[in-house]
């Protein structure tokens, strides 16, 4: 069971979440990322991909070697090293968290100037998740909130928004199948004792109010 956990822990990460939001949007509601062909679809998929996982991690992954190498030459205290790629400490979350908030806010810049009208509701979703990140990062600065949580969340209040704003009936199933990841994605780093209850529960509401607040009043 632990192991199963684990798993779900990776695959529902924060970081992948935007990338899971891409796919049940180009397939289910093809009204908000009207993009028709396969092509197109694969390569913008592959695109989110790379900006909102593969480079934030790349960057945490950088932070964690020069860190850990700095830490060893200068044989520093705990503060804010990390000892371990998974952070499992809140002192350990703050500059990687803080990293990965910055390269959203870049995205998020870089959309509302860029991003063609067709796809408006991309400015949207990266605000949102920007602004996740940031509360996350600030209240990890004093207490271990569930980042987890909060992508997951996050995700589900995306999905109902645009659910009712756009009127997309085909997200239906998504959304419920959103709905029981959420629980079983809370379970899991419960069970893992990660987090407490309060915390899980935390996390998920700031992600869930955030993301569907902001898709019901700018989407």
């Amino acid at each position: 069971m632990r192991n199963i956990a684990k798993i779900i822990s990776v695959l529902l990460h924060p970081l992948l979440i935007p990338t899971i939001i891409c796919v049940v949007l180009i397939c289910y509601a093809p009204s908000a990322l009207p993009i028709t062909s396969i092509k197109g679809q694969i390569e913008f998929t592959l695109f989110i991909f790379v900006i909102t996982f593969l480079l934030p991690l790349f960057a945490i992954f950088i932070y964690f070697f020069w860190n850990k190498g700095f830490k060893n030459m200068e044989n520093e205290s705990e503060g804010l090293f990390v000892k371990s790629i998974i952070m499992e400490s809140r002192k350990e979350r703050i500059i990687p968290f803080t990293i990965t908030t910055a390269i959203y806010a870049s995205i998020t810049y870089f959309l509302i100037y860029k991003a063609p009208y067709s796809l408006r509701i991309l400015p949207i979703v990266f605000g949102s998740i920007t602004m996740c990140l940031a509360i996350v990062t600030f209240v990890t600065r004093f207490w271990k909130i569930s980042a987890h949580s909060a992508g997951v969340a996050g995700g589900l209040g995306f999905l109902i928004g645009i659910y009712f704003k756009q009127e997309e009936l085909t997200l239906f199933y998504p959304v419920l199948t959103f709905l029981i990841l959420v629980g079983i994605l809370m379970s899991s780093r419960l069970y893992l004792n990660c987090h407490t209850p309060l915390q899980v529960i935390a996390g998920a509401t700031i992600g869930f109010c955030i993301c569907l607040g902001s898709m019901l009043f700018f989407g």
